[in-house]
């Protein structure tokens, strides 16, 4: 019986290009993988948000872009996988970044900002968020003191 390849679920399963179609990936049964809806969804929304963090970086190393909003997608990032490990999805489902108040990045902007980089211009203390996408290896995780197991249930 297949499963999940993540989470290790059973049910709601559904064919995931491991390599997007939009990026150049074939559609064939080697670039293709089960996973449940569940991380299905978070798989898409972490794409969306490494992208944003991608293009985001550049621009800072660049010495044009927006440090803070580097920041807010970093932390969206972090928040998404605290919320989304595989046992917790197991648990109760895909939950994204804005499912608890706690996790909206208005809520910890000052402290954030209190800790900016305050580096050389053209410089980014992200450049350690660079993911290793052959083994979907997050090498950032972020902490920010939330309880997802006292949160309201999906």
């Amino acid at each position: 019986m297949a499963s999940c390849v993540r989470c290790g679920g059973t049910q709601e399963l559904e064919r995931d290009h491991i390599i997007r179609r939009a990026d150049g990936g074939p559609d064939t049964k080697k670039n293709k993988r089960w996973l449940c809806r569940a991380c299905h969804d978070y798989r898409h929304c972490r794409d969306g948000i490494l992208s944003e963090v991608e293009k985001r970086l550049a621009q800072v190393e660049a010495g044009f872009g927006n440090q803070a909003q580097l920041t807010m997608w970093v932390f969206r990032l972090g928040i998404l996988e605290f919320l989304n490990t595989p046992e917790k999805i197991r648990e109760r489902g895909y939950w994204s970044y804005g499912k608890i108040a706690e996790s909206h990045y208005s809520r910890w902007y000052e402290a954030i900002k209190m800790q900016r980089w305050t580096g050389p211009r053209g410089t980014s203390p992200f450049k350690a968020l660079l993911v290793d996408n052959s083994s979907q290896t997050l090498l950032v995780r972020a902490s920010v003191g939330v309880d997802s197991s006292n949160s309201p249930a999906s």
